[in-house]
């Protein structure tokens, strides 16, 4: 199990269909430094488990290592359960596309959490939004994100399927929102509120303590650090239950944040279910409205491990409908082409063959540098780990994907912002 404790667990209603989804926000120990509000890069990743009916949930340990590194890496790192998952409502669908907008409503709440923290440190709000193109962060570039959106096994087969960036971003600034946007935006909003005030408050006595300048450091969160459970059900897992009897149990949510969540679940409970993230499921009036004034400028990376190909994939499916849904279509491989991106499998995967696997990264990075041109190489990349099987067991094996995984970073995604 991992040595970080979530700083939040909390619940959101999905995009697809009102479903409650359990999730986790990690926060690295960087981001209660003081220098965190002259970053001009912030980094963000989502993480996706493998298939809830076979026992996949957020703490699926291949999960959980790859969360613990980028944490150490400077992320704020977001896990949740699909539905039907551990303590996520509803249940697995067949078609995949309910797991899809599982997946953008918690990224839309992880970006705009992001944007949302120490806004009165960054001076105007954020203006620009675009989807990555191939190549290193030009760090002389705008405030941005630096956002990584991966998942294991089932998991990164839901990533090849999301939209662009630039389209998740869209469906949370609509000229009306929906319920279920509001409540997303709302509760990013109050988190990240919350994590101002916690990080005001620690650095106020920090500095009653000493004169010395904030250590900088990859330190683990202990579980004696703050996590604060809320929303939806209010029911936490074991696991966070475990958790929570160890944190401070004096830490309560402020009443402006309960009672404004508390309302705006009221609203978000009597909305019309919808077949789509893109479907209208019932309008606000405004005043129960959370605008926004601008969207983040967002640089994606996709990191994929473990994934599943045909016929596994289609194998999911028994209605034929669904199946040009798990295809790997241009169309669905489109985003991982123009945006960098790892592959990271093993020799002795039981659902994909490394034959299968090799032959399916090389078409990818040749369809990479097509859509690249003479701009520069392809940015996908991919690592093969000999002797590894699809739950990364064997020995030594979960060493080389972690430092395949650090690697990536390391040349993708600059550390120094000075």
């Amino acid at each position: 199990m991992t040595g970080n404790a979530p700083v939040y667990c909390f619940t959101i209603p999905s995009l697809h269909d009102s479903t409650v989804l359990d999730c986790r926000i990690y926060h690295p120990a960087s981001l209660q430094d003081a220098q965190i509000g002259q970053q001009r890069t912030r980094k963000a990743a989502l993480i996706a488990h493998p298939y809830a009916p076979l026992g996949g949930y957020m703490d699926d340990p291949v999960v959980m290592t790859i969360v613990d590194q980028l944490i150490d890496l400077d992320f704020v790192v977001g896990t949740f359960n699909f539905r039907g998952a551990a303590d996520s409502q509803g249940s697995t669908s067949w078609a995949g596309k309910a797991e899809r907008d599982d997946y953008v409503s918690v990224a839309g709440h992880l970006l705009f959490y992001l944007d949302y923290l120490h806004k009165s440190d960054h001076g105007p709000a954020i203006t620009r939004d675009s989807q990555s193109s191939a190549g290193s962060i030009d760090n002389a570039s705008s405030d941005h994100i630096a956002l990584v959106l991966g998942g294991y096994s089932y998991g990164s087969l839901i990533v090849t399927h999301l939209p662009p960036t630039t389209e998740i971003l869209a469906t949370f600034h609509q000229t009306q929102s929906s319920t279920r946007v509001s409540e997303i935006l709302l509760r990013a909003k109050e988190l990240a509120l919350q994590t101002d005030e916690l990080i005001t408050k620690q650095m106020e006595t920090r500095g009653r303590l000493s004169n010395k300048p904030p250590r900088r450091g990859h330190q683990r969160q202990s579980s004696s650090q703050h996590s604060i459970t809320y929303g939806g059900s209010d029911s936490p897992s074991p696991a966070d239950r475990h958790g929570i009897d160890l944190v401070h149990k004096s830490m309560e949510v402020p009443a402006r944040i309960k009672h404004a969540i508390h309302h705006n679940r009221k609203h978000s409970t009597t909305s019309t279910p919808t077949s789509s993230l893109t479907s209208s499921d019932g309008s606000i009036s405004q005043s129960n409205e959370v605008m926004l004034g601008s969207l983040p400028h967002v640089l994606t990376r996709y990191l994929l491990i473990s994934p599943l190909l045909p016929p596994i994939s289609t194998a999911l499916s028994f209605s034929a409908s669904s199946l040009m849904f798990w295809r790997h279509t241009a169309s669905h491989t489109d985003n991982l082409v123009r945006n960098p991106t790892l592959l990271i499998y093993g020799t002795e995967d039981m659902f994909t063959s490394s034959h299968k696997m090799d032959t399916w990264c090389k078409k990818m990075d040749a369809l990479s540098a097509q859509a690249v041109g003479s701009s520069g190489q392809s940015s996908v990349r991919w690592m093969k780990v000999q002797g590894a099987g699809h739950f990364w067991r064997e020995h030594g094996v979960e060493a080389q994907l972690t430092e395949s995984l650090r690697k990536w970073v390391h040349e993708e995604i600059a550390l120094d912002y000075s």
